[in-house]
Parts: C-alpha cells; sequence; structure tokens
C-alpha cells in the first residue's frame, strides 16, 4: 500500500490511533500507569517499565495518554508548567517596587535587569501584571477634609 493510498483510506497518523482506540477505549497499559505516576515515577521510567520485547511504549504515548489536552479528555493529569520560583527577597523587592507610583513597569524591569540579571528581570516581567494584581488595594475615597485614605466598603 502506498503512502498517499494509506492516507486516503485510513486518514493521518494520529487518525490511525484514534480509530484503535474508539469509544472510550484505552490501552492495556493504561491502568498501571496511572498507578506509577502517581507514586512519583517519570513517563520515561513507565514507558521503560511497561514496555515488552513485543510492544514498545514511548514515553510520549504515555504523557499523551495521562495528561489532559494531549487527545485524552479523560486524562487523570493536568498539565504542568515549569516554572523557576522566584527569591523571597526579591519578591519583597517586587512588592515595593510595585507600589511606588513613580515607577512604571519598564521602569521596575530596568531595575531588575541591572540588579538580578536579563533572565530575571524576563521572568518578572511575565510575572508582573499577576503581581501588580495580587498587590492593588480595593477601592478607596480620599476624604478631602483630612487627606486620609478611607477603604471603600460595598454593603
Amino acid at each position: 500500500m502506498r503512502a498517499f493510498e494509506f492516507l486516503i483510506e485510513y486518514g493521518s497518523r494520529k487518525g490511525v490511533r484514534n480509530k484503535k482506540y474508539r469509544a472510550g477505549g484505552k490501552p492495556d497499559w493504561y491502568e498501571e500507569a496511572i498507578v506509577l505516576r502517581k507514586q512519583g515515577m517519570t513517563y520515561q521510567a513507565i514507558a521503560d517499565k511497561l514496555s515488552t520485547s513485543k510492544k514498545r511504549i514511548t514515553k510520549d504515548s504515555v504523557r499523551d495518554w495521562l495528561v489532559k489536552g494531549r487527545g485524552n479528555p479523560d486524562a487523570p493529569f493536568d498539565p504542568k508548567w515549569r516554572v523557576e520560583k522566584i527569591d523571597p527577597a526579591l519578591l519583597k523587592l517586587l512588592k515595593e517596587l510595585i507600589l511606588d507610583p513613580k515607577l512604571s513597569d519598564a521602569d521596575i524591569i530596568e531595575l531588575i535587569a541591572d540588579e538580578e540579571g536579563v533572565e530575571t528581570a524576563s521572568q518578572v516581567r511575565a510575572m508582573l501584571p499577576q503581581l501588580r494584581q495580587k498587590l492593588q488595594p480595593g477601592t478607596s475615597v480620599i476624604d478631602k477634609k483630612t487627606g486620609e485614605r478611607q477603604d471603600w466598603v460595598v454593603q
């Protein structure tokens, strides 16, 4: 069978996998893979353990079956994004800089780039809107007579 005949008959390569497991069908190793992943094994380790001499299982196929958004809507695990942690001292400095009304986002990023480096500044650029939203005070009213700020409470 030639390649174009294969595509006409079966559709794409991904479609072949889906035809094999129609109507909620799962591979025979699926349940065991869930148990191993809950124990903390990596996808590569799961693939190595479940592979046999006749049937090779790849880490990509294990991840595709176990992670939501990769072709299996019933998958038990949510995708995890790798985010590097920011130093607590830097986070405290960021909070102070955000609360300073004279500094714009560009100024804050420039200060962080000078002190910590370009990579950290890039992380801060991505986090800045979220941090600003968390630190945003609620709506407040400034008393014209005393100049004091009073928190606005909706009743």
